[in-house]
């Protein structure tokens, strides 16, 4: 393909008339058309056209080039939605996850809370059970402060 587009873009150069510029230009726009630069083909084809504006084949190559081009720039659209809705659905996902793990860890520690207090309470029921007068005062004391 490259080197067709080589030989037509140097075949403008010994055009002699608007015919064969014209049809030169053409076959570039085709060539942009078979590698999808749409952009590139239909300035081609309108090129062609200054040249031969009667050609009814390049009329209908530049309407479906510019309609290719559409299409292109609807599939680019889309493509950009779906990424910006991926990224969304997995920043959710994320958030999701991490709100999970904060509740498990707070879960966690409640746990921990928990027996610690249970845990103290036994410490303190065996020192009322042993030594109770000696608690009472340590109580006093503290009441006091």
């Amino acid at each position: 393909m490259d080197e067709a587009l080589e030989y037509y873009e140097k075949s403008l150069n010994y055009a002699a008339n608007d015919d064969l510029k014209s049809s030169a230009f053409h076959n570039i726009g085709n060539v942009y058309f078979d590698k999808k630069d749409f952009q590139k083909s239909i300035d081609a084809y309108k090129r062609s056209l200054k040249y031969n504006p009667d050609n009814p084949d390049t009329r209908k190559n530049l309407l479906m080039a510019k309609e290719m081009l559409q299409q292109q720039k609807n599939q680019q659209q889309n493509q950009q939605q779906n990424q910006k809705q991926d990224q969304n659905q997995n920043q959710e996902k994320i958030k999701t996850s991490t709100r999970s793990r904060i509740r498990k860890i707070l879960m966690i520690k409640t746990k921990i809370k928990i027996r610690m207090t249970k845990i103290l309470h036994r410490k303190m029921t065996n020192r009322i059970i042993k030594n109770p007068i000696k608690i009472m005062k340590i109580t006093r004391k503290e009441i006091n402060l």
